[in-house]
């Protein structure tokens, strides 16, 4: 990771994006690439990103550079840690064709 010592970023602007009127933080952005290369396949994948997630109340999931993902990475993250979750909003982004056809297919059972 590298960052720019000449960013006209502000710290509140970025505080502002993953919190919430009172201060908490309720966001996260989870971008997959940075944790697994291309491909995301198993059920004990989806369970260390799904760890801790339990904090926020809005969860972005983001694909990009992700090739595509196992059914068992994809039913366990959308279906069962959702269903145990309801409260959290799971927001996939980035997501290429294949990516989006396994998604549909574990949410549509």
């Amino acid at each position: 990771m590298s960052l720019s010592n000449f960013s006209d970023k502000k710290t509140f602007e970025i505080f502002d994006i993953y919190s919430n009127d009172e201060g908490s933080f309720t966001k996260t952005r989870i971008p997959l690439k940075n944790i697994f290369g291309d491909a995301p396949v198993s059920r004990s994948q989806a369970n260390r990103v799904c760890n801790r997630l339990d904090k926020f109340k809005e969860v972005i999931i983001d694909f990009d550079g992700i090739d595509w993902v196992g059914q068992g990475f994809a039913h366990q993250m959308f279906v069962v840690y959702k269903n145990q979750h309801p409260d959290i909003e799971f927001i996939p982004v980035n997501m290429n064709e294949a990516v989006t056809k396994m998604y549909n297919h574990v949410i549509s059972d």
